[in-house]
């Protein structure tokens, strides 16, 4: 935002100097032609002199007037033509007076000095100009620089804690019409995010509770001949379960402050954990491809939530491989996770990462679009991002977490 900003500043100021600098190189020009233009009125009241009276080499009775024969003057064969065409020359003496010279009759008068160094001296008054103009602009943009500071300070700290009362400037603030919607929206939204809170708690003990009645009963069933039906409904029972637990870890980490505890974490020691727990049973080959140790800092627990779901996701839609890489990257601590399934469908990746989402080829995998969810929950906490695409390697669908190594933490804002 401040990049922003301060290219427009810069562009504006650009602008207004370019002007004022084209308007001042025009009048610097205007007022150097002056002494040009006197000097050739002056040499037509010469001639005009000469015609009526006798004019001789020497003196005029005028001061800055001067008689010279042309044998007098050694000139080069260019500026004798110039001068016999009628022309006026242009000459600077070393103390930076101008002086003219022009023909008349078999004579040349000279015409001077005009002194032009009053222009030089007063060259001061353009600078204390553009100096003047910067500053004014600078003071009339600094109240909305100012504000625009406090307004971001306000969405860290209601980020942070929720409270729409970050958002009350004072009133002689150019963003007070924008503050007061502000604590509008953080207000709905407050409303809005304890009436979730109310309905997750909702959903664990209201529903919950039967689920596991249900189970129970199930599972106390006298053996009638009727365990494949037994077996269905607990199955069934058993996804019910994991949906509401999916759906209350969604909600949970989307309107509450994670305490998070960030600490140096390897991330291969991670993985490797992962992928033994994981792929143990899974029937598929998984390599994984990583340096002996790759440390970074985040919160472990959390982390470790979100590289299981991944994954767990890379073994359940592989057909029969799965690869896992680490690496650094200028800075950036990477886990890609790759797999050999049908991949992605269209190009419209980003809306996987959006609640109850699923790819239409997999809807047949058991799942409930929260899982990629709570990833990118979990890796905004981080100050990170991630990625899908297709994978180049394997063919399927290739996921890739980027880890800054200094990680935006939520106790240290201020």
């Amino acid at each position: 935002m401040y990049r922003a900003l301060i290219r427009y500043l810069s562009l504006v100021l650009l602008g207004l100097a370019a002007a004022v600098w084209i308007a001042d190189q025009a009048y610097i020009q205007r007022q150097s032609e002056v002494p040009g233009l006197e000097a050739r009125l002056i040499s037509e009241a010469l001639k005009g002199y000469c015609e009526v009276n006798s004019c001789r080499a020497g003196n005029m009775p005028w001061p800055g007037l001067e008689f010279s024969r042309m044998s007098e003057f050694s000139l080069p064969e260019n500026e004798t033509k110039e001068l016999a065409r009628g022309r006026m020359l242009r000459a600077k003496s070393s103390t930076n007076e101008n002086f003219y010279y022009v023909k008349i009759d078999d004579l040349i008068a000279q015409i001077g000095p005009f002194d032009e160094s009053s222009q030089v001296e007063n060259d001061w008054h353009t600078e204390l100009f553009y100096l003047l103009l910067g500053v004014s602009v600078f003071l009339c943009f600094w109240p909305i620089l100012r504000d625009l500071h406090q307004l971001k300070l306000a969405a860290t700290r209601f980020a942070r804690d929720r409270d729409p009362q970050h958002f009350r400037f004072p009133h002689s603030s150019f963003f007070s019409p924008i503050s007061e919607a502000m604590i509008w929206m953080g207000n709905r939204l407050a409303r809005s995010l304890a009436l979730q809170k109310e309905l997750s708690s909702t959903l664990s003990h209201e529903l919950r509770t039967p689920i596991s009645r249900l189970k129970f009963s199930v599972n106390t069933l006298p053996a009638t001949g009727e365990e494949p039906t037994k077996a269905e409904m607990l199955e069934d029972l058993h996804e019910l379960d994991q949906l509401v637990s999916e759906y209350l870890t969604f909600a949970r980490q989307e309107s509450e402050r994670p305490l998070l505890d960030f600490s140096q974490v390897d991330l291969v020691d991670v993985v490797a954990r992962l992928l033994d727990r994981l792929g143990q049973y899974s029937g598929k080959r998984i390599e994984l491809i990583a340096p002996d140790s790759l440390r970074t800092r985040a919160d472990i627990r959390s982390i470790t939530r979100a590289l299981k779901n991944l994954i767990e996701n890379g073994i359940k839609y592989a057909q029969s491989e799965v690869r896992v890489g680490l690496y650094d990257d200028s800075g950036e601590v990477v886990v890609c996770i790759e797999d050999d399934g049908r991949g992605l469908e269209g190009e419209a990746f980003e809306d996987l990462f959006l609640p109850y989402v699923r790819e239409k080829c997999v809807s047949k995998i058991s799942g409930y679009g929260l899982g990629l969810a709570i990833v990118r929950k979990i890796v905004d906490w981080h100050g990170g991002h991630i990625i899908a695409s297709h994978s180049i390697a394997l063919g399927g669908a290739r996921f890739e977490l980027r880890l800054p190594d200094s990680p935006w933490e939520f106790d240290s804002l201020s």
